[in-house]
């Protein structure tokens, strides 16, 4: 860039009206880009920084000159993600690290050189809140001004696009580059309703009797009701953005009822499935009689769609010799 001559502008303070979550302006520089954003049921995972380093006391600094947010669904770890998004970006600069988060992005703070300096870099680096995490994640941007007030969404929000405030190159004068942020927080698709039910035949218990001479009571135990598939990063995404397993049973109920009414695979009614079904779990026992000279196989009908495992009231009982 060119060196800093006697044309240097100061640094004049000025404010936006908010929209969406914007970060707060200290300088207000530059023309609002045009909004990216994160394809459908994809949310912000990380972001990355395009930065101009320091380059000393007699050079014109921008710091900042774009960011990209990374997009991803919950759970996604591949914190590239499927789609970065970025409004406009500066000439200057590279871009730096990736910054995942654990779950998804659902605020962010910006660090911004205040006004009244001769040489003003606008923003200077920026963290985003991650909804798995009781921290942020701090991007590699540079050290100067000040770090301004969080900007969060709402309960099961997530970051899902961005627009940059940008100021183009000013021929000699001071250049800041990007100065300010707008995200737009999308409402995270309930999982209850976009996952795709089906279920299968869960074994419990082998029975043998092959050498027995009279019937034999088997007893088992089983769980009956609604829990987690697999507690994974896609599970702790969506709790961590506020959904909750106790919640999840209507829209299950529904989704079942209306897409998987009679199972192909067990040839179970879905739609008469007992309230308990669709509640926390809990245990039971079951037994079964086996006569003499059988094996006999006990297993139930469970459910799976997305991160949630309905556990039914149905059992088969299977001759296994």
């Amino acid at each position: 860039m060119a060196s800093l001559g006697l044309f240097l502008a100061l640094c004049v303070s000025g404010t936006l009206g908010a929209k969406i979550l914007e970060s707060p302006p200290v300088t207000n520089f530059g023309d609002w880009g045009p909004w990216e954003h994160c394809l459908a049921g994809e949310y912000a995972v990380g972001f990355q920084l395009k930065t101009e380093s320091w380059l000393g006391p007699l050079l014109d600094d921008t710091a900042i000159n774009g960011i990209r947010l990374l997009c991803g669904k919950p759970g996604d770890e591949a914190y590239g993600g499927s789609h970065p998004v970025s409004s406009s970006v500066g000439q200057w600069g590279t871009w730096g690290a990736i910054f995942g988060c654990r779950g998804l992005v659902n605020g962010f703070q910006f660090r911004s050189e205040a006004a009244g300096q001769i040489d003003c870099s606008a923003a200077n680096n920026m963290r985003a809140f991650c909804s798995a995490s009781d921290n942020f994640v701090e991007g590699d941007g540079e050290r100067f001004g000040t770090w301004t007030t969080p900007q969060h969404c709402e309960t099961k929000q997530a970051l899902c696009g961005i627009q940059s405030q940008l100021q183009p190159w000013q021929n000699e004068r001071d250049d800041t580059s990007l100065n300010n942020m707008r995200t737009e927080c999308c409402d995270v698709e309930d999982p209850a309703i976009t996952c795709s039910p089906t279920d299968n035949l869960k074994f419990l218990i082998r029975c043998d009797n092959s050498l027995g001479s009279t019937p034999l009571n088997c007893v088992y135990t089983h769980k009956f009701g609604l829990s987690y598939a697999e507690v994974d990063s896609v599970t702790e995404a969506y709790e961590s953005l506020g959904f909750k397993l106790e919640e999840a049973g209507y829209e299950l109920k529904n989704n079942y009822g209306t897409n998987f009414p009679i199972s192909p695979v067990t040839g179970y009614d879905w739609t008469n499935a007992p309230a308990g079904t669709w509640i926390s779990e809990t245990s039971g026992q079951g037994n079964v009689e086996v006569a003499p000279g059988d094996i006999t196989e006990v297993y139930q009908i469970v459910g799976t769609c997305g991160i949630y495992s309905p556990a039914t009231n149905g059992f088969k009982e299977v001759i296994a010799n």
